[in-house]
């Protein structure tokens, strides 16, 4: 998984402390990577996980928390990011943490996840596109782009208010437990999720999920340390 930020010089200009926000959003959705997600080039941020299937869900929670954490006031500026999955085998990758201060590990690391990811966040940035995946299968990536794009269009039609009631509703919490996260009563939460279409996401991330679980399992592939099979970069 590969990202940065969305008008990151406007960020700085106003004062937010965006590094941190960013810090923290990788980090709730990265704890259990191969490698955690790490920030390179002030606002660019790279993870790799050996759970390809949950790729899509992760970004998407990503930008959700993003755009909805450090303040869910309208009146506040709008935090997001694109992100680029790339699915595919790792032909050289570093088996221990990475020296953050180090830009050259970022290019210490090769091969076909690094590629897609890297390839389709340039062409979406020229497409004015905030979310894109890429995997060895050409039939799989013509349908998971259109879903991409839907996925967008959901997103940037959401308040910060809906967005961040759509992020714990996709992490399975109830109504009643986002209402007491979010200070509100349940009916309060039903009415912001009524007008999001979010149950159009939560299929879209199961398909996702099943096409990439399929497709591993038609290659055969290993994922054993000495092989690292298919990963998400």
């Amino acid at each position: 998984m590969t990202g940065d930020l969305i008008g990151s010089r406007q960020l700085k200009s106003s004062g937010i402390s965006y590094i941190e926000h960013l810090n923290k959003s990788l980090e709730y959705v990265g704890g259990r990577y191969l490698h955690p997600p790490f920030i390179y080039r002030g606002d660019s941020f790279q993870g790799i996980t050996s759970e390809p299937e949950s790729a899509l869900k992760d970004a998407i929670l990503l930008r959700l928390m993003l755009i909805s954490g450090i303040n869910a006031e309208e009146k506040s500026p709008r935090i997001d990011a694109r992100v680029s999955i790339g699915v595919g085998e790792i032909d050289h990758l570093r088996h221990k943490r990475y020296d953050l201060d180090k830009l050259g590990d970022v290019g210490e690391m090769d091969g076909e996840a690094f590629e897609y990811s890297g390839l389709q966040l340039d062409r979406i940035k020229n497409e004015r596109q905030n979310l894109a995946v890429k995997t060895p299968w050409d039939e799989a990536n013509q349908e998971l782009n259109i879903y991409c794009k839907m996925i967008d269009r959901l997103i940037d039609r959401w308040t910060k208010k809906k967005c961040e009631a759509v992020m714990h509703r996709l992490e399975g919490h109830t109504l009643n437990e986002i209402g007491e996260m979010l200070n509100i009563d349940g009916s309060a939460v039903h009415y912001r999720l009524a007008q999001t279409d979010y149950e159009i996401v939560e299929l879209i991330i199961q398909r996702y999920s099943d096409i990439i679980k399929n497709k591993v399992e038609m290659c055969g592939l290993n994922e054993s340390d000495e092989d690292p099979g298919v990963r998400v970069a």
